[in-house]
């Protein structure tokens, strides 16, 4: 009995190092939810090896597969914490790539697999419709050459910008319309703030006004799939704000903080025209994906910048990205390209 007892105890030992982990994954379409083969899944298995890390690489464990005639296909790895996340990466044809879907396992049963060992993960793809050319640019105000430490020493603090000629309105490019004004409005002094040391110091708000000009144009933000390589395929028609503010700054407790969503996407329209009868007749759509973004420090706001895509011809909401031909000729550093 001793000996039996014994064994199984080092059983045990060995499978809490095995920390084996299996999981279904089942890849359908987003809309009509039928399976879909051939797509190529990867997924990651996570190690956590302590200390070890600041002397040896963490390894990295990982399983790729394809989805059968059921869109299933089963991944299997080690991990150590429980965490293992998938992607798509390289979808079917007609249809785009999913991004990383994280699942955190809890327990783990007497052989040191992790529970429940018949998970199934759906991952939904949405189909590739009507791409087309887009103007797609990363702006970035002041350029490099013309850095500032805080944008209320430009122009009074504004600066306008025309979607249409894609540039600044002078003097800063040849832009004609201010179709979107940016305001650094005066920092607000919040009062002195204590950090968990007892050191004291002034806490404050840091503000840029965004502001659409004309009636019926503004910016507003939608909800988008936390996972689809594409998040904006047309735009929305209706919600639209002309006042949109990014705030940064430094709380009482002297923390910096900042609005900034790297999720978020807006839906902005411009140009906007009414007939007689308060019917749009004509308007020009874009999307920005990352939120418009404020380079900061303590010393204030020295930078606005945003990736936005434009189509440029009038009422048509299509913003659905080829991937292939930019419209802009200069479009700046746009990372790896998205639909």
């Amino acid at each position: 009995m001793k000996k039996l007892c014994f064994v199984a105890a080092a059983v045990i030992a060995t499978c809490a190092w095995c920390d084996s982990s299996k999981f279904a994954v089942l890849v359908v379409d987003s809309v009509t939810r039928v399976a879909l083969q051939n797509a190529t899944v990867k997924a990651w298995f996570e190690t956590d090896i302590g200390w070890r890390a600041w002397s040896e690489p963490t390894p990295y464990i990982t399983d790729v597969q394809v989805s059968d005639e059921n869109g299933l296909c089963r991944l299997c790895g080690r991990t150590n914490t429980g965490k293992v996340s998938c992607w798509v990466e390289k979808s079917p044809a007609g249809y785009y790539k999913a991004v990383g879907i994280m699942e955190k396992f809890k327990t783990k049963s007497l052989f040191g697999t992790w529970q429940p060992d018949n998970l199934v993960v759906t991952v939904a793809l949405d189909r590739v419709e009507n791409p087309i050319p887009l103007y797609v640019r990363n702006v970035v105000f002041p350029n490099l050459e013309k850095s500032v430490e805080d944008l209320s020493a430009v122009e009074k603090g504004s600066f306008s910008y025309d979607f249409l000629k894609g540039d600044w309105l002078p003097p800063w490019g040849l832009g004609e319309v201010p179709d979107v004004v940016f305001r650094r409005l005066p920092r607000e002094d919040l009062g002195v703030g204590v950090n968990g040391r007892g050191q004291r110091s002034r806490s404050f708000r840091d503000v840029v006004a965004v502001d659409f000009q004309g009636n019926g144009n503004g910016i507003v933000a939608v909800p988008v799939s936390v996972t689809s390589e594409l998040k904006i395929r047309t735009s929305v028609d209706s919600g639209f704000i002309n006042h949109y503010e990014q705030v940064c700054g430094r709380g009482k407790d002297l923390q910096a903080f900042r609005m900034r969503d790297k999720t978020k996407c807006l839906c902005f329209r411009v140009r906007t025209k009414y007939d007689d009868k308060g019917n749009v007749i004509e308007a020009y759509y874009g999307k920005i994906y990352g939120d418009i973004v404020m380079g900061w420090s303590y010393q204030g706001v020295s930078s606005v910048s945003f990736l936005y895509y434009f189509n440029q011809a009038p009422n048509d909401c299509n913003l659905e990205w080829d991937m292939k031909n930019n419209l802009c000729p200069k479009p700046g550093d746009i990372g790896e390209p998205r639909p």
